[in-house]
């Protein structure tokens, strides 16, 4: 075999790819199923194996580089995305232990508002109108709920 028959390409054997690159021999052959371009298949028997081009062999490797470190850069990508909606949702949600002491707050300004209502009281005395009664109240009550709004805490 002579390399003019290749013209311009430098045949090289799979062992020797595998010398040239530090890998195993296997290493070569599933590059070769991967598509690393062969000069000649290869054949079971000795002296019948795949001849690949050197040229040809680096600069597959250099896309295939290329290629992996795509896929490398998309898959951190997609997890520092993932990661920052993990984020998003930790700010959303509140602990369990910040909602009780909230609730318990919320409890107490209700508390302390609700008694302001006995205020109303002696404003009822004497009137026998129930409807007025019920406006007196309902005022009161809306007055509370609207102070509770308000309330900053």
């Amino acid at each position: 075999m002579t390399m003019q028959a290749y013209e311009g390409a430098l045949p090289i054997s799979v062992g020797r790819a595998a010398e040239l690159c530090r890998v195993t021999p296997g290493t070569v052959r599933r590059w070769i199923r991967n598509g690393l371009p062969v000069l000649v298949e290869g054949r079971s028997g000795t002296g019948t194996g795949a001849l690949v081009d050197a040229c040809a062999l680096f600069t597959w490797l250099r896309d295939q580089d290329g290629l992996e470190g795509a896929r490398t850069r998309l898959a951190i990508a997609q997890a520092e995305t993932q990661e920052m909606r993990n984020d998003e949702r930790r700010t959303q949600l509140a602990s369990v232990e910040a909602v009780r002491r909230e609730w318990l707050a919320l409890e107490e300004r209700f508390r302390r508002r609700a008694i302001s209502l006995e205020a109303i009281a002696p404003n009822l005395v004497g009137i026998s109108d129930p409807a007025r009664i019920a406006t007196l109240l309902r005022d009161a009550v809306y007055k509370l709920l609207n102070e509770l709004a308000d309330d900053d805490g």
